[in-house]
């Protein structure tokens, strides 16, 4: 129940900001991540590799709003006869603010919901699969390299899992 009134307040205070988005010059875009698990999350998963998709809306010269969707699979760790397997669905609705208008630094921040799976493999027991969700946030920067391509560094935290995201976003 928490989960959802959060994410009704996250959806009602950005529901007036979208009313001034100039939904005509919308972009979309495809973005490809490496993910280092930190922290208690990083001694169970290995690294991460994924991508996805997403939308930017422009705001005003120095802010745009972005949504996007991805999945990504992390590396297994082995523990002798066991090993944990990780995958995640994230779904996040980001700000990204440009610190001057003709600048190509900017911040970049948002809540999302990140879906986990992960499996226990054990020799001699059965295998288990679980699966939970949560509400999260990340942060971070990135720098336009060109109109089409950007590089970010974000951090994401959710579930108590930490992760340093290093993407390439490509706008079409």
């Amino acid at each position: 129940m928490r989960k959802v009134a959060l994410a009704l307040i996250a959806l009602l205070l950005m529901s007036g900001t979208a009313l001034a988005l100039d939904m005509d010059s919308k972009s979309f875009y495809a973005h490809g991540l490496f993910s280092l698990p930190t922290g208690s999350f990083g001694d169970v998963a290995g690294n991460g590799f994924g991508g996805g998709v997403g939308m930017t809306v422009p705001h005003n010269d120095q802010m745009n709003f972005r949504g996007e969707v991805g999945y990504v699979m992390y590396g297994g760790q082995d523990f002798g006869d066991a090993s944990w397997s990780y995958s995640q669905i994230p779904i996040i609705v980001l700000a990204e603010y440009h610190f001057d208008a003709d600048s190509p630094f900017y911040g970049v921040g948002g809540l999302g919901m990140y879906m986990m799976r992960w499996t226990w493999e054990h020799e001699t027991q059965d295998n288990t699969t679980h699966s939970s969700s949560d509400i999260g946030l990340t942060f971070g920067g990135g720098y336009d390299v060109n109109e089409q391509f950007k590089l970010e560094g974000r951090l994401t935290t959710a579930n108590g899992n930490n992760q340093l995201w290093i993407c390439g976003v490509y706008h079409f």
